[in-house]
């Protein structure tokens, strides 16, 4: 019994120096996550379904870049939970419809998407014949009075400029064998960054009791 023991021992030590630091990075990760306010990942396919494009023109339109932190996914050797995207948002008014919008896009961090965006938006902000966008918006916020004020303004999730979107979408496009580029068309394009923008919206972005009521009291 004593040299069963003895073995059973080793082999716990042996599995604890080989896999102790993993396991404790994955309790890390588990337990110790960066600030999210909503599980948005639960709800995503649920509040795309409720997305619609609607016809807009800007005016005073504003662009901003940030930072943004969210959680990482699981790397087991790294301790860190949190990891880093570019967000994007252009904030601008509509005359017709006497509403404010915001566009808002997410992308990795100092990647290749990020940074031909911004050029993207730079000729949008400076052109003022692309002042006219089909945007994708939820319906419902588009209905409801307490949105297209100044301080909260209806989410634009994607947005398509005539003559001009395609452009962005051109420019990531790459050698197959490249995983900078996007690799598909420009409809999967579209469904891929607008499940990505609603996802962060949903989980970092929208208030907390709007979460709530929206969803986990339905």
């Amino acid at each position: 019994m004593s040299t069963f023991l003895k073995y059973f021992a080793f082999f716990a030590v042996a599995i604890g120096l080989l896999f102790g630091r993993q396991i404790g990075r994955w309790l890390i990760y588990k337990f110790d996550p960066p600030a999210m306010e909503n599980d948005g990942d639960l709800y995503v396919k649920d509040y795309i379904s409720n997305l619609d494009t609607v016809h807009l023109c800007m005016t005073d339109r504003k662009n901003s870049n940030l930072y943004f932190e969210v959680r990482s996914k699981f790397n087991s050797s790294s301790s860190s939970t949190s990891a880093y995207v570019d967000k994007f948002e252009t904030t601008f008014y509509d005359e017709n419809r006497k509403k404010h919008f915001k566009i808002i896009y997410f992308f990795p961090v100092n990647s290749f998407f990020s940074s031909m965006y911004g050029y993207f938006l730079n000729d949008l902000h400076e052109s003022e014949k692309n002042k006219n966008i089909v945007a994708t918006v939820d319906i419902h916020d588009m209905d409801d009075p307490t949105f297209g004020v100044e301080t909260n303004p209806v989410i634009i999730f994607y947005y398509i400029v005539p003559n001009l979107e395609s452009r962005y979408y051109d420019s990531i496009q790459g050698d197959k064998g490249d995983k900078r580029f996007f690799h598909g068309s420009e409809a999967e394009f579209q469904a891929y960054q607008t499940n990505v923008n609603v996802k962060y919206y949903l989980s970092y972005i929208m208030p907390k009791n709007e979460f709530e009521k929206r969803f986990e009291k339905n």
